[in-house]
């Protein structure tokens, strides 16, 4: 799995909630939906969470070129209202 939000806060919340589950692995965390992209094209990634609302790309276009890159993945977004 990996986390892309531009809130650290908020990348490091999610990690410690996720990581209590015991049964997911987070591969990495981004503050930068381009990094994310670069990672998926060099590991595989079962699912990615999105914040939609980003400087510069936002979580939509993030995904769209995600899906591009990896179609088998899942992605999930959030609305960092």
């Amino acid at each position: 799995m990996i986390l892309v939000d531009d809130e650290e806060p908020v990348l490091d919340l999610m990690e410690r909630m996720l990581k209590s589950n015991g049964n997911i692995e987070i591969a990495g965390k981004f503050t930068r939906p381009e990094e994310a992209i670069g990672r998926i094209q060099t590991e595989q990634v079962d699912v990615v969470f999105l914040d939609i609302q980003m400087p510069g790309m936002n979580g939509i276009e993030a995904a769209e070129y995600l899906m591009e890159a990896a179609p088998e993945i899942d992605i999930c977004c959030r609305d960092g209202k």
